[in-house]
Parts: C-alpha cells; structure tokens; sequence
C-alpha cells in the first residue's frame, strides 16, 4: 500500500464469477480511471467446486491471502451466493495488520464475513455493490462505478444520506438471522441496522425480525 494507485484485491468466497465479467470490469475501470485503479482477480475466482468458487479451503486461503497481502488496499468479493459462512474459522485468527488496515466492500452472503471483521474490529467495512454486477442489464456499469467513485474519493453519491447517532451496520437479514449464536455474530446492541432485503415479501421480513428481536 501506500503507491499513488488504489489496489484491489477480487477473491470469491462464495460462488465464482465468470473470466468474461472480470475482463469487463477491468476494462471499465481501466477506461474510467486509467492507473489510478489497479483491479487484481485472485485465480480462485474463476475456479468451480460443485456451487462453491473452489473448495473450502481454497477459498479460506484466498481470502487470507489478499487480505494479509501490503500489495492491497481494498478487498472486493466478486460476488455473493452462498459459501462465506464456510470460510475457515482459523482463517480470521491469522489476518495481521496489513489486514487491518484494507478496506473490505460486499453485501447480500459476504454480509457474513463483514459482521465477523465487525465483530473483530478488523478493517474498514463498506456494504456495497460487487464485480458481478458489472453484468446487470440496467444500471450495471452505474452500480460498480458509484463503488469506485467512493473508494477513490471521486463521489459519495452511492452512501446512504440518512445519518444517526447510533452505530450502524447493513446486512442480509437473512444473514443476520443465521448468524446468530455463532462466532459470526457481533455485539448491535445500540445500533442501527439497515436491512438489504427490499424485495421480499413483508411476512418474510416480520419473520425473521420476530427471530431476531426474540
């Protein structure tokens, strides 16, 4: 870290993201930024275990890998799905400083991983778009650019403009709802919680808030 370039660092641990849709992006970011940006795809990304973006362990050791790494500053999930929660547990016990220090950027099932560096107070957190999205038929290429505007300073337009008093924390709800009781689930008393599942059906959501609030 510390070079006049903002590195990213992709891995996916949950499911893969296609080599088509890293090439896209890296070019976006190339054609939008120029050096400024330095986009990196971990290998791992593009690997295929059954649903998962490479087995277990070979997504554990990519994620320690990029995120223990002073080549980068910001860590970005390719995408979400399902398999964070599988992440070794022993992998979060090992991050070091360089881990500290990186920002980390996801949603829907890396909602998991952020809640546990939350819990450590490890990095710093953005709930926010991810690479795959870079496909999306409306609005893709927008979506990944307020994501990167942020990150290198250029806009806040993408942040959420309500403020609070209250610590705050954006999540899955459904995330949040299997995480409880784990080594996953951080301290919220006193906080905020902004939920992501805007297109669910309301019983869905008062379900899983009945749980919650339980």
């Amino acid at each position: 870290m510390g070079s006049s370039s903002l590195n990213i660092g992709v891995v996916a641990p949950a499911k893969a993201i296609t080599i088509e849709a890293a090439d896209k992006l890296s070019r976006l970011a190339y054609e939008r930024y120029g050096s400024e940006v330095k986009l990196k795809f971990h290998p791992q990304c593009f690997l295929e275990h059954g649903h998962f973006a490479g087995t277990d362990e070979a997504r554990s050791l990519a994620f320690l890998e990029y995120a223990n790494s002073p080549e980068h500053d910001v860590i970005w999930s390719a995408r979400g799905g399902y398999g964070c929660m599988r992440l070794h547990d022993d992998m979060f016990d090992r991050l070091n400083e360089n881990a500290r220090a990186k920002a980390y950027i996801g949603y829907s099932d890396f909602g998991a991983v952020l809640a546990r560096l939350y819990k450590m107070q490890i990095g710093r957190l953005i709930h926010g778009p991810m690479p795959v999205e870079v496909n999306r038929s409306v609005g893709g290429e927008e979506c990944v650019t307020r994501v990167l505007d942020y990150v290198t300073g250029r806009s806040k337009d993408g942040i959420e403009p309500t403020r609070s008093a209250h610590p705050r924390i954006a999540i899955n709800l459904t995330i949040l709802e299997h995480i409880i009781g784990t080594p996953w689930q951080p301290d919220l008393s006193g906080h905020v919680i902004m939920i992501e599942d805007v297109g669910e059906y309301e019983y869905a959501i008062d379900r899983k808030m009945f749980t919650l609030c339980s």
